[in-house]
């Protein structure tokens, strides 16, 4: 229990890591406080009288055992991350914490201090015993673990030691969540961690630790997954639904995804158990759309992304569903262990054809020379394409297309109007990426090339570029560049 101290109109809160001085008066309580590390300021706190530990602020500190530490961090990794402070110890067990997301990864890490290898080497066995009987539940859902586990060093020369946790018997949606312990001593002072999250081999920090962690073991140690604890048996809650019924169901959640709905969540993993059911009932189209909430890394890892998500897509594409059909063209020309562009240039050139504004933007490079290169470049053909990949509302064509008919290709006339009117297009959009696209808008209308002149909308363009993070654009109107937004 927290110990607090009381002294006129003052009040003092404080455990472990944590501590909050409040100062109470007719109006609006203030005050400053600390959590792992971790200051903080009391603006405006409505008191009355009560000190609700089952806040967000106060979870976020809470204490647990190594279970339910995994529960709590693996169920939030995967279905709630976007609420998560990206710095700061959560779902804590004892000691250091941290949290970290990279891109759309997220891993919590906490950090126990030993002053021993015999010290080091008792905790981690400790937090080893703690996950023998360890059931994660997601999605109504319990499993128990597998795990790799290295009870002594490698050689003389190692100075640390790995166990890793993944769960039993999950869908493949759920087959990159890991729990890790580490046990080191490599300085002067050791530590045992315990982290769990997503493993993905392109990210940094705990997340990378978790994958190359699991490499070593796999690779170098040929250490097998092993049962750990295993789940009691529970039927799935959705097992009596139909397909039909599953994927209108996902489909109502996955699109809140693409809208203002007022709350910032990680709607694909609340879409996917609809889809991954219908799925397994035959569903096709349901599979290329779990396909897609993958993939786009949205609840898992894509180090490998054609052979996980690949025969997903075929049956979402088979199916007649032209996203599964686009992201499996995508694959094909992308993956690095299976690349195969011959084939999905075709599909991306049927696509376009049938006014798939993304595809369409992807043939249009492949004829340009400017994808995979597998064809020669015919720019007279590929600015026909840009244009109408940019008219369908591809933003990235808009850029691409606009400066090949800014400057003239081979094959290509100059077409300033063309390129003043693609600019515009790609400016209207929200993408600091493609921010250059309004200053090179903004010049044209400036000088009135391609079109009348108007010093009015290209003041507009040269704010929207700026806006956007694009110094040159700023410069024209001596601003400051803003931050950059997330």
């Amino acid at each position: 229990m927290p110990q607090w101290a009381a002294k006129g109109d003052d009040i003092a809160l404080q455990g472990e890591g944590w501590k909050v001085a409040l100062k109470f008066a007719n109006g609006p309580t203030t005050g400053s406080g600390y959590a792992n590390s971790n200051n903080f300021e009391v603006t405006a706190l409505s008191y009355k009288g009560v000190v609700n530990l089952s806040t967000p602020f106060f979870q976020a500190i809470q204490k647990n055992d190594t279970c339910a530490f995994a529960n709590r961090a693996l169920h939030t990794t995967f279905e709630g991350f976007w609420n998560l402070p990206q710095n700061g110890a959560y779902y804590q067990v004892k000691g250091y914490g941290s949290s970290n997301r990279y891109g759309d990864g997220l891993a919590s890490s906490v950090k126990v201090k030993s002053n021993s290898f015999k010290g080091v080497k008792g905790e981690y066995e400790r937090r080893i015993a703690d996950l023998a009987g360890c059931v994660v539940t997601i999605h109504e859902r319990p499993y128990g673990l597998e795990m790799l586990h290295e009870p002594d060093p490698a050689d003389k020369e190692a100075s640390d030691v790995d166990t890793l946790y993944r769960l039993r018997d999950a869908p493949d949606y759920l087959s990159d969540l890991r729990v890790h312990i580490n046990g080191n001593w490599r300085t002067g002072s050791a530590w045992v961690s315990v982290s769990a999250g997503l493993r993905e081999n392109f990210s940094e920090s705990i997340i990378a630790d978790m994958n190359n962690a699991e490499a070593r073991l796999l690779r170098k140690r040929n250490l097998d997954w092993t049962p750990a604890s295993t789940a009691p048996a529970v039927q799935d809650p959705l097992a009596g639904d139909s397909a039909a019924d599953l994927q209108k169901a996902g489909d109502a959640i996955w699109a809140q995804a693409g809208g203002d709905t007022g709350e910032i969540a990680n709607w694909g993993a609340r879409a996917i158990r609809f889809y991954h059911a219908a799925c397994e009932k035959g569903a096709m189209v349901a599979c290329g759309r779990k396909a897609t909430i993958m993939d786009k890394n949205l609840i898992g890892s894509s180090n490998d992304s054609y052979a996980r998500f690949g025969p997903l897509y075929e049956k979402g594409c088979t199916a007649g569903d032209a996203d599964s059909c686009y992201r499996l063209a995508t694959n094909l020309r992308d993956d690095v262990f299976d690349k195969n562009p011959r084939r999905a240039i075709p599909m991306f050139e049927k696509l376009c054809a049938e006014a798939h504004a993304e595809a369409c933007g992807a043939f249009a490079a492949e004829v340009a020379g400017l994808g995979s290169k597998v064809l020669d470049s015919d720019w007279g053909r590929a600015g026909p394409l840009f244009r109408k990949a940019c008219a369908l509302g591809e933003e990235f064509a808009c850029l691409t297309g606009g400066q090949a008919y800014m400057v003239g290709m081979e094959g290509l006339p100059k077409d300033l109007a063309a390129a003043r009117s693609m600019f515009t297009s790609a400016c209207g959009e929200n993408n600091w990426l493609i921010a250059k696209a309004c200053r090179y808008a903004g010049a044209l209308y400036v000088s009135g090339q391609g079109g009348p002149a108007s010093e009015d909308v290209a003041k507009l363009m040269f704010k929207r570029g700026c806006d956007f993070q694009d110094a040159d654009s700023c410069k024209v109107l001596n601003l400051p560049v803003p931050a950059k937004r997330k």
